[in-house]
């Protein structure tokens, strides 16, 4: 990814349509450029009349994200213009299109194609797909969850996106523009390792301006300092942000700055008009203030300020306060002298020039925290970064002795010859978009991969790769459980719980659960926690959810798989739990084939275990429960193994019921019998020749 200057600062995602669940939006997004290339309706990536890809992906976007791309007056718009000419649009018939008024086209490039362009920039910026909006292979990784694990990922109680947003950010770089054949590059990622492998405590504040605000545009001098000063993280973080501002000639004056000119230079993107009527009226009482210190000016001063604090803290305080007024403003010009004798506003030299590097900075420090939301986000999504209290590592002793054959503090900055960062970037078959594992990422020989899992081999007292695994599995299952009980106690999910029923609670279950997930992803999550307090918590929680989680435990992702989405695995049973939001109708359509092929495959894989499958949507559709009942008497063919599941059990509940059975602390063993008793009294079908019977007398 390129910046084109010192102040410019990264984005993992383009703002432009920014939504909380990037995983989801990222798979929504894959999956629309693959069924485009798929089914040839349309030619390569471009604006119409060229092609109609972009108009093809908003048109699949909001109809694939109803609940985040509610309200699009200006597709709807484009779409009445169109009208019955439809057909004629998307098939681009010459003759339409030679008539087709030029601000018609204007208006689609501008606010319709121009969002695929953003929304689809994502795909690029992560390395899923390339600036043609081809997908790479590491997309196509994200989409199918299907890698190669090599030995040092097998270890790892990580799933397979988790992995596969490991491997990416490990290879995400941002670059300079070219100079004299040389682009100088960062690596957030190998940032904010070498920061969380230090031995002291960092604040998030603090970790999110250095991992966010660092630029490959930073000196060489400052560079080292970073690398050799890990420990002084606040230094650091002060560093970064001490831009090197060109003040405009205008404000290297000391004379009072006019409106109009101050307005020349002093920008809101959002909104133009808080410049003339918040910070220049700030900058005039301030100005005053400072030339001459009467009580008039002073209160001139304090009550421009405070009644616009907000605004001014963002605007030129670096987010924090510029003055300190006392509560509500309670003090004098007398002891507002004493409180703010150290004040660098009050003490500069020049006003002028020093309120425009505090506004250059503020600006940049401003970006640094919208921007790092998305980068938090995707650290955490990849299953080692915890943000909940203080950023941490998981797992972080072992992996020291995976990075202890790398030379983190070397790799955070760099460069390369435009050559090579074409190769790395810029090629359809670019090695950022290659799916590459993580020995291969960190250019590990054979024996550095021994030597290392020799040391965590020693560390988590261990023979084996699967013994180590299964120590670190146990250590986040255990985790993971003390987290559910802490955060999650029955009663809460029981709240929880009733709110699915009512989609206009969706707002307030992303609130209260993860703003990292769609609701359907959530109502599994909570789902799979209720069947956890049904089953009195006897098995491992974490191994259950077909679920991708971040580092602090929130859901991200369905992980796919084609498994059930909860899957408990017991001695002498094997329950499996759909769950779907479905309505009633949809669930014919959606729910029929995968519930019964994910319960058929269940079943031939556990032969010598009872397999039951529960089924569970806030409302049911007749035929789906009666269905359900049905592929009871018949035998049917599993679709992984071709063997026969005769008496298959799948018992559809509601959410309600799901609700009442937690509430009145029905067991799992209460359950379960009454389910297995009811199904056996199903009349079996094992005769399945009959059709042959039929068909050999008519042929």
């Amino acid at each position: 990814m390129e910046v084109t200057s010192r102040k410019q600062v990264f984005n993992l995602w383009d703002t432009n349509g920014r939504r909380g669940d990037v995983l989801n939006a990222l798979e929504v997004y894959l999956k629309i450029l693959d069924e485009l290339k798929s089914n040839g309706s349309t030619n390569k990536w471009g604006n119409y009349p060229n092609s109609t890809s972009q108009f093809e992906f908003y048109r699949r976007a909001i109809e694939e994200s109803p609940e985040i791309f509610k309200n699009h007056p200006k597709y709807d718009a484009f779409i009445s213009a169109i009208g019955k000419n439809y057909n004629k649009f998307i098939t681009k018939d010459p003759e339409f299109i030679k008539k087709m008024p030029i601000q018609i086209l204007n208006e689609l490039d501008k606010n319709i194609e121009a969002r695929s362009r953003h929304y689809s920039s994502n795909l690029v910026r992560i390395g899923f797909a390339s600036k043609n909006r081809n997908i790479t292979a590491a997309g196509y990784d994200f989409l199918n969850l299907a890698i190669n694990l090599d030995e040092i990922e097998k270890i790892l109680p990580l799933d397979m996106t988790n992995i596969i947003l490991l491997r990416q950010l490990m290879k995400l770089k941002i670059f300079t523009k070219e100079n004299k054949g040389i682009r100088k590059y960062y690596s957030p990622f190998f940032m904010a390792l070498f920061l969380l492998l230090l031995d002291k405590p960092i604040d998030r504040d603090t970790f999110e301006n250095i991992v966010q605000g660092t630029s490959p545009y930073l000196s060489d001098e400052i560079k080292n300092i970073i690398i050799s000063c890990g420990q002084r993280v606040e230094y650091i973080s002060n560093l970064i942000n001490d831009l090197e501002v060109d003040i405009p000639a205008v404000f290297k004056q000391e004379l009072k700055i006019s409106k109009e000119d101050f307005c020349d230079y002093i920008k809101n993107t959002k909104s133009q008009n808080a410049v003339s009527t918040i910070y220049y009226p700030f900058y005039s009482a301030l100005y005053d203030y400072i030339d001459d210190k009467t009580d008039e000016n002073y209160l001139n001063l304090k009550n421009t300020y405070c009644s616009k604090k907000e605004f001014l803290k963002k605007a030129f305080g670096r987010g924090n306060n510029i003055f300190d007024f006392g509560a509500n403003g309670i003090y004098s010009q007398e002891q507002f002298t004493i409180n703010n004798a150290e004040n660098r506003f009050l003490l500069s030299s020049n006003i002028n020039e020093f309120l425009y590097k505090e506004y250059e900075i503020s600006k940049y420090v401003d970006s640094t925290k919208e921007y790092s939301d998305t980068t938090l986000r995707m650290l955490k999504a990849s299953g080692i970064f915890k943000f909940k209290n203080i950023p941490e590592l998981s797992f972080k002793n072992t992996f020291k002795i995976i990075f202890s054959k790398f030379n983190i503090g070397t790799h955070i900055f760099g460069e390369m010859s435009n050559e090579e960062y074409e190769n790395y970037e810029e090629n359809e078959n670019s090695l950022f978009g290659n799916s590459e594992s993580l020995i291969k990422i960190l250019n590990y020989n054979q024996s550095d991969v021994v030597e290392i899992l020799k040391h965590i081999f020693k560390h988590q007292q261990a023979f084996d790769e699967k013994t180590v695994k299964s120590s670190l599995q146990k250590e986040v299952s255990n985790s993971f459980a003390h987290y559910v009980e802490k955060n999650y106690p029955v009663e809460r999910i029981i709240e929880l719980l009733k709110l699915f029923s009512d989609r206009n609670n969706d707002a307030r279950l992303i609130k209260e659960v993860s703003d990292s997930a769609d609701v359907p992803t959530i109502f599994e999550y909570v789902v799979g926690i209720a069947w956890y307090y049904i089953f009195n918590k006897s098995y491992d929680l974490y191994e259950s959810l077909n679920l991708t989680l971040n580092a602090d435990f929130e859901p991200e992702r369905h992980a796919g798989g084609g498994e059930g989405d909860i899957l408990i695995d017991l001695a002498d049973k094997s329950i499996m739990v759909e769950v779907t939001l479905m309505n009633a109708n949809a669930q014919k359509r959606g729910e029929w084939e995968p519930v019964l092929r994910h319960s058929l495959n269940n079943a031939a894989n556990n032969e010598n275990k009872n397999a039951l499958t529960f089924f569970v949507a806030d409302k049911l559709d007749f035929n789906t429960i009666n269905i359900w009942r049905a592929v009871s008497a018949v035998p049917l063919k599993s679709t992984s193994t071709n063997k026969i599941v005769n008496g298959l059990v799948i018992m559809p509940i509601t959410n309600n019921e799901l609700i009442i059975m937690l509430s009145n602390k029905i067991s799992a063993d209460v359950l379960i019998d009454k389910v297995e008793k009811s199904f056996m009294g199903t009349d079996k079908i094992l005769d399945d020749s009959w059709r042959t019977d039929i068909i050999r007398d008519l042929t």
